[in-house]
């Protein structure tokens, strides 16, 4: 079920396995203010809210790139960074993390 509603939701960002050349997912981004950041996905109303900070803002909004990624197994809420790190890992040995790069959508 869960692995489902990943697949699902790497579909709507079109993503790629970790084996493919990174696809670039197009400017997906929007900032809302230092702390969040929205995340558009295809054919949806609603916006992901993305928590992050400073350094990562001041990066991206100095036009960065950065990878989204989408596992296909649980991984717990608050983990510490290595508890992530060896998630990352191990799911791209499984190609079982789901990936693709994206930007801040240029303002108007």
């Amino acid at each position: 079920m869960i692995e489902a509603r990943m697949r699902g939701l790497a579909q709507a960002l079109t993503l790629a396995e970790p084996t493919a050349t990174l696809p670039n997912i197009g400017p997906r981004l929007l900032m809302h203010r230092e702390s969040d950041a929205l995340l558009m996905l295809d054919d949806c109303e609603y916006l992901m809210r993305v928590p992050i900070g400073g350094d990562w803002a001041r990066f991206v909004c100095s036009g960065g790139s950065v990878v989204v990624a989408v596992g296909l197994a649980p991984l717990p809420a608050h983990a510490p960074q290595d508890v992530v790190e060896s998630y990352v890992v191990d799911r791209v040995a499984e190609g079982r993390l789901l990936l693709g790069k994206t930007h801040v959508i240029p303002s108007t």
